[in-house]
């Protein structure tokens, strides 16, 4: 994916307008109808593959699903698109990147479902993952792990996507609380 990014020449992009239009033209905002929405998620997504193109710990990145492209951009697309975002109109490029480098699969599981653990807990798709990933970051995931969980019928790949952009989410929403929060301190 990064290798056609690279070769239609997404750099020569240069306003808002052409890398809508860019991202456009890949199918990439098909069935996004605000515009809004699509700009922001064509402005995301251009982001994240220039660090993908530009960034050494990417290149030569060995990753389960053939290419790290493959999941980052639907989790940029899902993100984006959730209800939270609707006056949102950045993507937060370097915490998603500190949430795919540092944070364990459990540990999203975890504070997801801070208020539903022990109902997790009794899923067989939680206890599957928990055993192959238990503190494995989305870098430390190895064909392997990948074989194993297609074994029990787990697509790892989508369930990267979903978990990873709702904890995205989830965290986003945090922050904007503990500002919100520190506000109403600092005026009191």
């Amino acid at each position: 994916m990064i290798e056609l990014v690279k070769h239609l020449k997404f750099e020569d992009c240069n306003t808002d307008e052409e890398i809508v239009d860019f991202w456009n033209r890949l199918g990439f905002l098909d069935g996004i109808e605000n515009d809004f929405k699509k700009e922001c998620v064509a402005k995301a997504m251009h982001t994240m593959a220039k660090k993908l193109i530009n960034e050494d710990k990417y290149v030569d990145d060995i990753f389960p699903f053939s290419d790290f492209s493959v999941v980052i951009f639907p989790i940029i697309r899902r993100v984006i698109m959730d209800p939270y975002y609707k006056e949102i109109n950045d993507f937060d490029v370097d915490f998603f990147e500190k949430i795919i480098n540092d944070t364990t699969f459990v540990e999203m599981l975890k504070h997801i479902a801070k208020d539903h653990y022990n109902k997790l807990v009794e899923l067989d798709i939680y206890n599957t993952i928990k055993e192959v990933l238990n503190n494995k970051t989305m870098h430390d995931i190895t064909q392997e792990d990948c074989e194993k969980l297609k074994e029990q019928n787990i697509d790892l790949e989508a369930e990267c996507v979903a978990l990873i952009a709702e904890y995205y989410v989830y965290r986003i929403k945090e922050r904007d609380e503990r500002e919100k929060e520190e506000k109403r301190t600092e005026m009191a």
